[in-house]
């Protein structure tokens, strides 16, 4: 039994990595839409960065779900397709809340430019959104889009 244990334990590990590589890039996505918009608000409107940081995210979030769902997670398989945006919104509100955190202290803290301080807050709630969705929201898409 102990080949089989180990091909299984490969063909999960490579299940994993390809899933987690896709979510990168779909995160990548989400993350430059935020990025674009939290800097247009900014710059371009002259909004607080702590109320630009609330709006990127919120779009971002809603592009991330649509492009996860598409490419990286099978939507529907724990929760109806309503319930399971509502749960990702209600995940992302503590995904915000660290994102508004981390923004906070970067730029007021550690006196970090506001654009690199966003990048920061971007790459530290990655692991939160990808963790929770794959562990939690679609943790009965066990092999989908591998």
């Amino acid at each position: 039994m102990p080949g089989l244990q180990n091909r299984m334990h490969g063909l999960l590990a490579s299940i994993f990595q390809r899933k987690i590589i896709r979510y990168l890039m779909v995160a990548g996505a989400g993350a430059a839409v935020d990025f674009s918009l939290f800097a247009a608000l900014i710059y371009g409107l002259h909004i607080h960065y702590l109320w630009a940081g609330v709006g990127g995210f919120l779009v971002a979030t809603l592009i991330n779900y649509l492009l996860s769902i598409r490419f990286v997670f099978s939507a529907g398989t724990r929760f109806p397709r309503g319930v399971e945006l509502a749960v990702i919104y209600a995940v992302s509100a503590t995904g915000l809340l660290w994102h508004q955190l981390i923004l906070y202290l970067a730029v007021e803290e550690l006196r970090l430019h506001v654009l690199l301080s966003k990048l920061l807050a971007l790459g530290i709630v990655f692991f939160w959104n990808y963790l929770i969705r794959r562990n939690y929201i679609f943790s009965g898409d066990q092999g989908a889009r591998s």
